[in-house]
């Protein structure tokens, strides 16, 4: 095993602004709409030695606060950088028909460029991002959020270090009433109490320094006639924190999607609490509705970026992994017969413990179902998806971490997930992401191994032109991923695609070019497909597709896609969308030593080709050549599992060695 000497890596955190709950205006044009200029916050980022931005987005969420129906002819995205120049960019594609109901919308912005020239050369730096929306007659948007992606690579070597960590809330099983309830501790299959954390011992990093703390809440609103409402939060029993008024006019039930701030830190490196949530103590989450009967299967991600020692024995690792859900109907009505979907991740760092972790599922379902979810052997939670005029669907959080859901060791572990609806055929595209969060000591290469999500921009929507049914993203366009070191082991490949339509039915599909030395070379590899059905209401659907199987797991490994190539995308739609995408990338650099010799060989024994094999399952790790002693080394990615080299010189020369783990 090496050991760890500083070196350049990559990495994702995010920083959030505080959301515009109050409406804001839209105008005719862009130019005659109300800006939100958001509130500056201060970015911390201590790592300053060799850095460089290589994929910065700014995404937006938005809700329509219309009283009649209008069309959507733009959005204007914003960034500022301390005295830099703000950076405006448009958005003004063909408009797309308003189906008759309210809309939620996500837009997203490469803001990478920008980053690279103006955040400078310091561990901090101030910023504003800025929205605005143009409609065909004025009328108001309103909970308009806004977040900083922001991949960089870095060097290792200072003393400090920071990170950003999602921790899932579990959903509550069914619509809220108007009495603050603890969300996901209660019903069948309920999670622990108090499932906010303390940050204190649950981060187990030295001299931490928390930079922001805020909650990404998901639900659909569960609009079921005119009376506007809203959500309320509590933390345990302090001050309710009211949000946006949601207008009702249309009558809808529109996909909810909200962040609530509740600790920044200034450009100055000053941290002010919004909301005090304690560190040292675990917490409740608590939500009502001022309606009863609102807000379906509401969950969420308590988030958190802090500053820490770079040298400290024990991190927490936090990985995003894509579901390989199901594409078309759920038309599993038992558990016997549930649908069945599994993810892999590989494990290498030293003593790793689970930590809390979830899974946020997206789902259509026109006319409601009794959604049913279950990790490992857990007993199944049953999620009430109600019968709505659905505009942009479901979403549902479960957590994966006790009552048997998911056990994480050394080596591989398979999270087990199994889903079933009432009826069959009730719920469809289901898709979805696992937040993975574990403890472990750091490793011998240092933290800049482990496992760990990086988030690249693809392709924003078009700033010009129409939806259309066939779309390429260039490769000039889609930031390709980069890993600066030379070994490393992919555990997954995501990619989340923004696609707003508003038909009833729509088939998706995403594929990737093939380069040269990838598969045939030539064409076209279809990652994903579904098949989307709903009540047809013009929205931002989300579709998350699992691509690992295309490319090459390794550094070892060649004859699939290269993940840090170039290349162009497609996705299709049958009916046209306009659309942006991302990729979520997860991997570790954890490489341990195969090394022996052999002995009688027909010459010198240099230059002999040595495979290595894992003992349980045969699988080829990788080769190297001999040296002229007959002697070997080479890397591998795990050491929890034997592996056994082989060696053929010719048809008289062929020899095996002992298994044994690797070092």
């Amino acid at each position: 095993m090496e050991v760890y000497v500083a070196a350049n890596a990559e990495k994702t955190i995010e920083y959030v602004f505080n959301t515009r709950i109050t409406n804001l205006a839209t105008g005719t044009s862009l130019a005659a709409s109300t800006r939100n200029d958001f509130d500056w916050i201060g970015i911390i980022i201590p790592e300053t030695d060799s850095r460089n931005f290589k994929s910065v987005i700014l995404e937006c969420h938005w809700r329509d606060a219309y009283s009649t129906v209008y069309n959507v002819s733009g959005w204007r995205l914003g960034i500022t950088l301390g005295a830099a120049a703000v950076s405006d960019l448009d958005f003004t594609p063909t408009a797309q028909t308003n189906t008759g109901d309210h809309e939620a919308g996500i837009i997203i912005r490469d803001v990478t460029d920008y980053f690279n020239t103006n955040f400078g050369a310091s561990a901090s730096q101030t910023c504003q991002a800025a929205f605005a929306c143009a409609t065909a007659t004025a009328a108001n948007v309103q909970n308009v959020t806004a977040k900083l992606i922001l991949t960089y690579e870095y060097n290792s070597s200072g003393s400090r270090s920071v990170k950003t960590v999602h921790v899932p809330i579990q959903s509550g099983s069914g619509l809220l009433g108007t009495t603050a309830i603890e969300i996901g501790s209660s019903g069948t299959g309920s999670a622990p109490a108090n499932q906010v954390p303390a940050l204190d011992t649950f981060l187990p990093e030295n001299n931490k320094s928390y930079k922001q703390t805020w909650f990404e809440i998901y639900a659909n609103d569960g609009g079921a006639a005119v009376t506007t409402f809203s959500a309320s939060y509590t933390i345990n029993t302090g001050t309710s924190a009211s949000r946006c008024s949601l207008t009702q006019t249309l009558s809808t039930g529109t996909f909810y999607y909200d962040t609530w701030l509740t600790k920044w830190t200034n450009g100055s490196n000053v941290t002010t609490d919004i909301y005090v949530i304690s560190a040292s103590a675990a917490s409740a989450f608590k939500i009502a509705s001022s309606l009863n009967a609102r807000f379906d299967t509401i969950g969420a991600l308590y988030c958190v970026t802090y500053e820490y020692d770079s040298t400290s024995a024990s991190v927490m690792n936090s990985v995003i992994l894509p579901l390989d859900t199901n594409p078309g109907y759920v038309g599993s009505t038992t558990s016997a017969d549930g649908n069945y979907f599994q993810r892999d991740i590989w494990v290498e760092e030293p003593n790793p413990i689970l930590a809390q972790s979830g899974i946020l599922l997206y789902s259509q379902s026109a006319g409601g179902a009794t959604f049913n979810v279950l990790a490992g052997t857990q007993t199944a939670r049953p999620y009430t998806l109600t019968a709505l005029v659905n505009s942009g669907g479901h979403a549902t959080i479960h957590r994966i971490d006790y009552n048997s859901g998911f056990t994480l060791t050394r080596g591989k572990s398979t999270l087990n997930l199994k889903t079933y609806t009432a009826a069959a055929a009730t719920v469809n595209t289901l898709v979805g992401l696992a937040y993975i969060n574990y403890t472990s000591g750091s490793s011998p290469q240092g933290e800049i191994a482990h496992n760990h999500t990086t988030i690249w921009c693809l392709t924003p929507y078009i700033v010009s032109g129409a939806a259309a049914t066939m779309n390429e993203v260039s490769a000039s366009t889609a930031r390709a991923p980069s890993i600066t070191n030379v070994e490393y082991f992919l555990n997954g490949v995501a990619y989340e695609i923004g696609s707003r339509f508003g038909v009833a039915t729509d088939g998706i599909s995403i594929h990737s070019e093939k380069a040269v030395g990838e598969f045939n070379g030539d064409g076209w590899r279809n990652i994903d497909a579904w098949i989307h059905t709903n009540d047809g209401e013009l929205a931002t659907y989300n579709q998350i597709a699992a691509g690992l199987d295309g490319f090459n797991q390794d550094t070892s490994h060649i004859g699939q896609m290269n993940i840090e190539s170039a290349r162009k995308y497609r996705i299709h739609y049958s009916t046209a969308a306009l659309f942006w995408s991302k990729m979520y990338l997860t991997y570790h650099c954890n490489t341990f030593a195969v090394s022996g010799s052999f002995s009688n060989p027909t010459g010198s024994g240099s230059n002999v080709v040595i495979d290595v094999y894992r003992t349980t399952d045969g699988y080829w790790s990788g080769s190297t050549l001999s040296t002229a002693s007959g002697s070997y080394t080479m890397n591998i990615f795990d050491n929890v599992y034997p592996v056994f080299a082989s060696a053929s010189q010719d048809g008289t020369h062929i020899g095996r060695s002992a298994s044994a783990l690797a070092t």
